[in-house]
């Protein structure tokens, strides 16, 4: 259950993330910290804020599985102390913070949307691709099905039913974040042999 560093991310070989939550609460206070004391134009504190720390943070999402309090945890210190710093009432609906553009928010990116949409691009392209990943990945699958005990596409099947029958993995996380996102995504992972009739 020890974190070690791999690649600038703490990964625990039984997949507990606390190493890295605290690592990148640090990040995003630290940041806090030096732009509130800093004399940063509006302009400038925007520009640190998608330049730095929001790429700083965004770079260990793929090996993650952050849950969505723990990925708002982590933003919370960058959010509070870089909105003021930017001419932003931190108090902010944080619909419209994290709302597009279009729709007048701010178009900041939420942290745990973007996770899982890492997960799911990395995902389709592994297994489309055939890379040695990809069939890590395909394994992966295939052992959550006959954990489940069912046949058929993973992503497709309702993860409040069957989700507690898998031990937590990347691809149980990616699954749940499928199902809660309406996202639709059919494997072509072929179906494991009924050892005997009516099985």
């Amino acid at each position: 259950d020890e974190a070690k560093k791999m690649l600038g991310v703490f990964l625990a070989i039984d997949g507990n993330n606390t190493t890295q939550i605290k690592h990148m609460r640090r990040i995003a206070e630290e940041w806090a910290d030096k732009v509130r004391v800093g004399h940063l134009t509006r302009f400038d504190a925007w520009t640190a804020f998608n330049t730095t720390v929001m790429k700083t943070l965004e770079y260990p999402l793929l090996a993650l599985t952050l849950t969505e309090e723990e990925c708002n945890s982590i933003m919370a210190p960058v959010i509070s102390g870089g909105l003021s710093n930017m001419g932003i009432c931190r108090a902010m609906a944080r619909s419209l913070v994290y709302g597009p553009l279009k729709n007048q928010g701010l178009g900041i990116n939420k942290l745990f949307t973007t996770q899982g949409i890492l997960h799911v691009r990395e995902l389709i392209n592994h297994i489309w691709r055939q890379t040695e990943t990809g069939k890590l990945l395909q394994t992966s699958i295939e052992y959550a099905k006959l954990e489940i005990g069912t046949r058929g596409s993973l992503f497709k099947l309702n993860y409040d039913l069957f989700g507690h029958l898998c031990e937590e993995t990347w691809v149980k996380h990616l699954w749940k974040f499928i199902f809660e996102s309406g996202i639709e995504i059919e494997d072509d992972v072929e179906d494991f042999k009924f050892t005997r009739e009516n099985d």
